[in-house]
Formats: C-alpha cells, sequence, structure tokens
C-alpha cells in the first residue's frame, strides 16, 4: 500500500511500471529498516528495564541490611552499596549512549547503517 502523502499527490501515475516497481521495493526495504530499528530499541528498552528492576531489588535488599546494628561489618555494607551505586552509574551511562545513539540516528541516517552495536 502507499503511503498517504504519496497517494495524494498523484504524481506517480505517469511514470511507468519499472519506476512503480522500484517505488515499491524501496518502500519495502524502508519499512524492513524500521522495523529493524524499532525491534533494536524494544529490546534495548527491556534490557533497560530488567537492570533497573534488579538494581532497585538489591538497593531495598541493602537498605534492609543497613538498618543500625553493632555486629554488622561496615565495610560489607560499603562493599554492597558501592556496587549498587556503581550499577546504577552504569545503567545511567547506557541510557545516555542509546540517547545520544537515537539523536545521530534522527540528525543523520547514514550513521545507522551496521552500527547497532554501539550498545
Amino acid at each position: 500500500e502507499e503511503p498517504p502523502i504519496l497517494a495524494s499527490l498523484g504524481q506517480d501515475d505517469d511514470r511507468g511500471p519499472n519506476f512503480q516497481a522500484q517505488k515499491a521495493a524501496f518502500f519495502f526495504r524502508l519499512e524492513r529498516e524500521l522495523e529493524k530499528i524499532n525491534a533494536f530499541y524494544l529490546e534495548k528498552e527491556a534490557e533497560l528495564k530488567l537492570r533497573l528492576e534488579t538494581l532497585l531489588s538489591k538497593r531495598r535488599a541493602a537498605a534492609m541490611r543497613v538498618l543500625p546494628d553493632p555486629f554488622d561489618d561496615a565495610t560489607k555494607n560499603h562493599v554492597e552499596w558501592s556496587a549498587v551505586e556503581e550499577g546504577f552509574r552504569l545503567l545511567e551511562r547506557d541510557l545516555r549512549k542509546l540517547q545520544v545513539y537515537e539523536i545521530l540516528l534522527v540528525c543523520d541516517p547514514d550513521a545507522y547503517a551496521g552500527h547497532l552495536a554501539i550498545c
């Protein structure tokens, strides 16, 4: 099916079957590329959501263990909190990379070709 904007223009009707075939092939390839991009972002979104839930769970668990306890080892708590904080920093970094990638894709679509491994 032809995109509405092209259908309303009516300029392509007199260009012949070869042009029509090329146009159809172009839009087919365009749709496949958009599907790849969408799948990439959905996959990254799912990964980042899972990481966030895991980090929130670890933070809750660490907070429960930090309650004042004279027999608790402060170093153990510090290491656990440091690991959770580092996890949040890495999550933030990966979110930022994904945002930058999205901006590059919008500003320079040619940057997309073969560079989905940025994240």
